[in-house]
């Protein structure tokens, strides 16, 4: 399962290291793509391929679809691990969140998020802001 919070560095090169308790569910590849979030997505290859096999039988006339497939599928790359345990992280995604040096790694269970730390501080104060009406609304949905 892909839990915890890692803070790393990118190298000159582009390159983030993948916290080591990840890198077992990515060892056959990973998919790196922008969110809805000023973040970065990764998901594991078989994750990421369903996901985009059941856009796929979605309706392309919804908008939402669309906008998401868009957004998604259209910015996504395939990228495997090198030795190290390290991805390259595409320039053109690093520039989309303004990602430099500093990176936080961000494990939701079934996908990562690659965050500027200051960005992350910034979601999790809200988060937490509403922290009361989150409960309310995890306990409607039986959680």
């Amino acid at each position: 399962m892909l839990v915890g919070k890692y803070p790393h560095t990118l190298d000159a090169k582009g390159r983030l290291t993948i916290p080591v308790q990840f890198r077992g569910e990515l060892s056959d590849g990973l998919y790196i793509t922008i969110g809805f979030k000023n973040c970065l997505l990764v998901y594991p290859r078989a994750d990421f391929e369903e996901l985009a096999r059941r856009l796929k039988a979605l309706p392309s006339t919804n908008k939402a679809v669309s906008d998401y497939k868009q957004l998604v599928l259209g910015n996504a790359f395939f990228i495997e691990l090198d030795s190290m345990g390290r991805v390259l992280v595409p320039a053109v995604l690093r520039d989309a969140i303004h990602l430099e040096q500093e990176a936080c790694i961000v494990g939701q269970a079934t996908v990562i998020e690659i965050w500027r730390p200051d960005d992350l501080l910034a979601i999790n104060e809200d988060i937490r802001s509403r922290g009361d009406s989150i409960q309310d609304e995890l306990a409607n949905l039986g959680v």
